[in-house]
């Protein structure tokens, strides 16, 4: 495949944008190539619904989380008014990161030259003697504040958005709500948080997650050969690609703890994957959920964030998870062969002479993503190329 045109030229894409049987996955280089990964996040990352965080990490006033998308620092704080507000955690003044990390404040003041915010964002005090501002023409302390982002809640989870004038969450979501109800994930509460830093393109792990291709070869530590993981794709709901399975090895491990109550047979025997565009993987079961969120560092770093939530009644003792050994050490051994699979496809990537294969009808979901990619980067497909996916 040539990119003598360009690595945003159409021609390269029109493989990958053939019906599944028919399909070749995207060039290498869109993995690998610093200035596609910088067009991604002006057309995606900047423009999406991206998962900050849970309502409940945030209870108390001044409470404050910190994330990392691309290069934007964003901060997350409950203000006096006990609301929720988004910015970025960057000084007015001179650019200094204002807050690192997570935890509680009564303001936020820079590090450099003190300017004061309050947790709304607006600019309270220019400390100093004399007073530093004071002879600045035109100097307007509201003209200062804390640059915003769009912020809403869905069933618990926060959500960000870098565009102001990006439709709403609600209108975003569409049908995917419908297919969450039951689970009320709204009344859950995340009982274990982690984070980590892994050396691959976010595109990597999140196509990893629907690439059922791999199971019996990367996870056949903990499979029983005799009890084979069946997934179907399901309709696609709004931002999200829908997969549904039997014998899954998350259901396998969590069957001693409390069941969700009221759920259809279908959910009670199964769990469903999702992928919610750009970079959450949501993981349905009659247990627990967990969100396991994305975030791009650079072209081959990606932050990251897995958050376990169970009903609120069923953590009255403590955190189910922590109760049974088994259950997170299982759960981290599976991620972990995910990490160090992912730390060998990436080298692969940065080849130049390298052509990638075609897919397996295993490998539907990954087919999506890489579509969905492709068109918030080069745009929708012209010509009589086929459809963008099979579904």
């Amino acid at each position: 495949m040539s990119i003598k045109d360009g690595i945003f030229c159409e021609k390269n894409f029109e493989a990958t944008r053939r019906p599944i049987l028919d399909a070749t996955p995207p060039p290498a280089y869109c993995y690998a190539s610093e200035t596609w990964y910088r067009r991604e996040v002006d057309e995606i990352f900047r423009k999406e619904w991206l998962m900050a965080g849970r309502v409940e990490q945030l209870p108390k006033l001044g409470d404050y989380l910190t994330l990392q998308i691309g290069t934007e620092p964003v901060v997350v704080v409950r203000d006096r008014s006990d609301e929720l507000h988004a910015f970025l955690a960057v000084c007015r003044h001179r650019g200094a990161l204002l807050v690192e990390g997570s935890g509680n404040c009564r303001t936020f003041q820079c590090p450099y030259h003190q300017w004061t915010y309050a947790l709304n964002g607006s600019l309270l005090s220019t400390p100093g003697r004399p007073r530093p501002m004071d002879d600045v023409r035109g100097f307007d302390f509201g003209a200062h504040s804390l640059i915003p982002l769009q912020l809403e809640i869905w069933e618990g989870s926060i959500f960000v958005n870098f565009d102001m004038s990006a439709p709403s969450l609600t209108h975003w979501l569409g049908r995917l709500p419908q297919l969450v109800a039951d689970y009320r994930v709204g009344d859950m509460v995340a009982t274990r948080v982690t984070t980590e830093d892994v050396d691959c393109n976010w595109k990597v792990l999140v196509e990893n997650g629907l690439d059922h291709y791999h199971h019996d070869i990367v996870h056949k530590k903990h499979l029983n050969p005799n009890d084979t993981s069946i997934w179907t794709m399901e309709d696609r709901l709004g931002p999200a690609i829908v997969t549904y399975g039997l014998g899954s090895l998350t259901i396998k491990s969590a069957k001693h703890f409390e069941m969700i109550k009221d759920l259809t047979d279908k959910e009670q025997i199964g769990v469903y994957w999702l992928w919610i565009q750009p970079n959450i993987a949501l993981n349905l079961t009659p247990y627990f959920v967990m969100f396991r969120t994305h975030l791009p560092l650079g072209v081959e770093k990606t932050r990251v964030v897995t958050y376990f939530c169970f009903p609120k009644h069923t953590v009255r003792d403590g955190d189910p998870g922590l109760r049974d050994p088994s259950f997170y050490s299982g759960r981290d051994a599976v991620w972990k062969e995910d990490v160090d699979i992912a730390a060998k496809i990436q080298p692969g990537l940065r080849s130049e002479l390298s052509r990638m294969g075609r897919y397996s009808p295993r490998e539907e979901g990954a087919h999506g993503i890489a579509n969905y990619f492709v068109e918030r980067v080069i745009g929708p497909q012209s010509g009589d190329w086929g459809v963008a996916t099979s579904r």
